[in-house]
């Protein structure tokens, strides 16, 4: 486990070879290959897993670690669990994750056996990868095998062909920039890109996905991630966010910095989130009913910090703060502008919003002239 510890990003290099464990641009499979040499391009970002230390640190051991690609999903394989032949290897692929525990993306580094375990230089160790089904991760040199093809075996014959060198990626200091998906005029002029759905949410939107699925969908031809953040940047009005993609219900937001795979299934939930601003905190104040003649003598109003648009949570960590939940909040513009009940979602700029409590049968007070806030 000390290969991993406090280690955010690695990539898993063949012992004694210069072949990488890639994320597939399918988005599903997995495969070894070498670097470019330029440093740059998919191939790099595909190469490196982010590491998902265990829910649990202080559980005792063994411990796993999940690795997740630069599409969002988990190195695993297929359950083993109802598999009419556990026996048989299987290959290793790109899963969701759908459950908090999935044994198949749940990996233990073992340590290897020998005196001629020495890594490269830049590696942290050198390792066995071993599933909480007790299947192994296979390298492969052959270069007769087939390149989509990585195997997860229930037992080791060979140890040096499953030794996987550990390699810690360190975090990049600047904002990566874009790729734009080239493709040559003739053959976009035979093969035109087919169009392909894109479903995306923001921010203030994210505390409500599982409420009412209010997904904004748009079209782009192509896999150039460049062109769907400028298309998404005309719909939302501004340009300053990442796109995130996560893997299932319970996967981990990843920023997009690829192209897009080449699947053509729709992208978004529960397969893919494409396009995630993790909520900022807004401030909102408020008073009580009681305090309302007060207001512009002693500014007396409370604070508290929330996330997303949701007026739903915001009452419920104001019913907690206040000890009580038969009230209405309201809303008011300007300093003789009427009490509004706050029946929508939080409006989408992040001012600072100044609500009042009005207890239930309670009448709509009328604002005094006096009124510090708007």
């Amino acid at each position: 486990m000390e290969v991993f510890q406090e280690v955010e990003f690695a990539a898993l290099r063949i012992w004694k070879s210069g072949s990488y464990l890639h994320a597939d641009e399918d988005g599903r499979s997995v495969y070894v290959g070498s670097l470019p040499r330029d440093g740059g391009g998919d191939s790099r970002h595909c190469a490196v897993w982010a590491v998902e230390p265990p829910i649990d640190a202080a559980a005792p051991l063994p411990q796993y670690v999940r690795l997740r690609g630069a599409y969002g999903r988990y190195l695993g394989a297929p359950d083993s669990y109802g598999s009419p032949l556990p026996f048989l290897s299987v290959d290793a692929a790109q899963r969701d994750r759908d459950r908090v525990d999935m044994d198949a993306i749940m990996w233990q580094p073992v340590t290897c056996s020998g005196s001629d375990v020495v890594g490269g230089r830049d590696a942290r160790g050198v390792v066995l990868l071993r599933d909480r089904y007790g299947r192994y991760l296979r390298g492969s040199n052959n270069l007769l095998a087939p390149r989509r093809s990585v195997p997860v075996k229930p037992y080791v014959v060979n140890e040096h062909m499953f030794r996987w060198e550990v390699v810690r990626v360190p975090l990049s200091q600047a904002r990566p920039e874009l790729p734009i998906a080239a493709q040559s005029g003739f053959v976009a002029a035979c093969f035109p890109p087919l169009l392909r759905v894109i479903e995306f949410v923001g921010e203030d939107d994210l505390d409500n996905i599982g409420e009412g699925e209010i997904w904004t969908t748009v079209e782009t031809r192509g896999r150039s991630v460049r062109l769907l953040r400028e298309k998404i940047a005309k719909l939302v009005g501004y340009d300053d966010f990442t796109m995130c993609v996560s893997a299932g219900r319970h996967g981990q937001f990843t920023p997009l910095l690829i192209d897009l795979r080449r699947s053509r299934e729709t992208l978004n939930i529960p397969g893919f989130v494409a396009a995630c601003f993790p909520p900022l905190l807004r401030v909102i104040e408020f008073v009580g009913e009681d305090d309302l003649d007060n207001i512009g003598e002693g500014e007396i109003w409370t604070t508290v910090e929330t996330r997303g648009r949701s007026v739903r949570l915001l009452k419920e960590k104001i019913a907690k703060l206040v000890g009580y939940e038969d009230f209405t909040m309201c809303v008011s513009a300007g300093r003789h502008g009427q009490f509004t009940p706050l029946l929508t979602d939080l409006p989408c700029s992040r001012e600072t919003l100044s609500i009042v409590l009005l207890r239930t049968n309670s009448e709509v007070p009328k604002l005094k002239n006096n009124r510090a806030k708007d």
